[in-house]
């Protein structure tokens, strides 16, 4: 940035220089509002750490449905391409996580009832995103995302049924898609800090029963994420 020397006494004529050219520049970022946009920082490869909470809610039809909490950490890396005040992006995050819950079921099952013990896990989920970015200020952008995630979950039921004991059990790796919005800002040239939320909905699954009397099982599996990151953005 151009230093101008104070206008005193002694120099009448560079101060007078000195105000011209201050009051051409102001005149001219006036009549470019968006001049800052040209300059294109959110461009670029970036990597990262988040953390956070995720609620999962697995409906483990027709016996219950459990809901599971935990925290949620993991790293992201991606892209981003900005043109004006948009920036187009892809990402990829892993998160880490344990976390299980268990339920006690009582369901009658004609003249039956089955009782028994309901468990779930969550050890670890991915994203593969796209990201559509507006910067509503010049280094402060609103995103909107979605995509692809998985996720590895355990589901078992322990239980009697007409006298008769049976254990069902299935780890499966879910597949889904996954949406949500964020907001991020530049706090250096080179860190930007994030808070996102995003929802996931996994596909449907079945555990076969191994007894003829008792149904098959039938898994509607959803996420709820809400986490905050700082990333390093690689000139």
């Amino acid at each position: 940035m151009t230093q101008y020397p104070r206008p005193n006494r002694a120099f009448p004529a560079l101060a007078l220089a000195a105000l011209t050219t201050a009051t051409n520049s102001a005149l001219a970022l006036d009549s470019e509002p968006l001049q800052a946009f040209d300059v294109p920082i959110w461009t670029g490869i970036y990597a990262g750490l988040h953390a956070g909470g995720n609620w999962l809610e697995s409906s483990i039809d027709p016996y219950t449905s459990a809901g599971l909490q935990s925290g949620a950490f993991g790293g992201h890396v991606g892209i981003m391409t900005q043109f004006s005040s948009i920036v187009l992006g892809v990402e990829a995050d892993l998160d880490y996580k344990t976390a299980d819950a268990s339920q006690a079921i009582a369901i009658d099952i004609g003249a039956e009832t089955l009782t028994g013990q309901a468990r779930a896990s969550l050890s670890a989920n991915g994203t593969l995103r796209g990201r559509l970015g507006v910067a509503v200020m010049p280094e402060l952008l609103l995103y909107a995302t979605a995509g692809y995630a998985w996720a590895t979950v355990d589901a078992s039921i322990d239980g009697t049924y007409g006298g008769q004991s049976f254990h069902l059990a299935q780890g499966a790796t879910l597949s889904g898609v996954v949406y949500g919005l964020g907001l991020e800002a530049f706090i250096t040239p080179n860190v930007l800090l994030r808070v996102e939320a995003l929802h996931i909905d996994y596909d449907d699954q079945t555990i076969a029963s191994p007894v003829n009397t008792i149904p098959d099982i039938s898994t509607e599996t959803s996420s709820d994420v809400i986490r905050a990151g700082i990333s390093w953005r690689f000139n």
